[in-house]
């Protein structure tokens, strides 16, 4: 089991990144989403103007990689490893930066690129779960 002082880490780490990749941009709120299974893995990031409007950025590529390594950090104790998490920034007014992120161990990703079975598969090699921990839709066969 990750330590939650150490998660905390890495989760402000992915966080910092993030914000310091996005510094010279005007938002309010900054959103990266991440899918990893088997060897593919993808982002996609939007951004919320202070106007209002939400538009669709390059995902930063060194916040995406703190968000793969944190994955195998917290991967294992027969609960596998998330599917998909979401990191979302948020910058008051007064500059202030808060983050939550949210991590996805059960519903099917949305994918650009959908990964075939065999990725399913060989993730579940890698990040055993427990029986009752396998969502019903989950390919254990490919």
């Amino acid at each position: 089991m990750t330590d939650p002082q150490e998660l905390d880490r890495w989760q402000t780490a992915a966080a910092s990144a993030m914000a310091g990749e996005l510094a010279s941009l005007e938002w309010t709120r900054a959103v990266l989403r991440v899918n990893s299974v088997g060897v593919m893995s993808e982002a996609s990031a939007e951004l919320s103007r202070p106007g209002g409007t939400v538009e669709p950025v390059a995902a930063p590529a060194e916040a995406f990689g703190r968000m793969l390594d944190l994955r195998a950090l917290m991967a294992g104790d027969g609960h596998g490893a998330w599917l998909s998490a979401t990191l979302t920034l948020t910058r008051t007014p007064d500059g202030h930066l808060d983050f939550v992120v949210d991590y996805n161990y059960d519903t099917r990703p949305k994918w650009q690129l959908e990964p075939d079975d065999l990725a399913y598969v060989e993730d579940l090699a890698d990040h055993p779960r427990a029986p009752e921990e396998i969502p019903g839709w989950y390919p254990t066969t490919g």
